[in-house]
């Protein structure tokens, strides 16, 4: 049986992955494949500091306005759970 809070927490992640953008998406695969910025952008021939607009607009997509130091981390973890939900 399936919680509330499962249930919420499926709903969110699945609408975070709606919200992005298709190179968000490619953005996100390669996050997920364990690729830093500097990876991220040699892979998809983009500046650092793109990948790292990117990544700033997916954080504020999932909610992840804080900024403590792992929002990346966070961020792999969320797409990563809805991937294999």
């Amino acid at each position: 049986m399936v919680s509330r809070r499962e249930e919420w927490v499926c709903s969110l992640l699945t609408n975070i992955w709606t919200k992005f953008s298709s190179r968000e998406h490619e953005v996100a695969k390669l996050l997920l494949q364990g690729c830093d910025q500097a990876e991220i952008a040699k892979e998809l021939k983009i500046s650092r500091r793109t990948v790292k607009a990117y990544f700033n607009r997916m954080f504020m997509r999932a909610g992840l306005s804080d900024f403590n130091g792992i929002k990346r981390v966070q961020l792999a973890v969320m797409l990563y759970r809805e991937q294999n939900h």
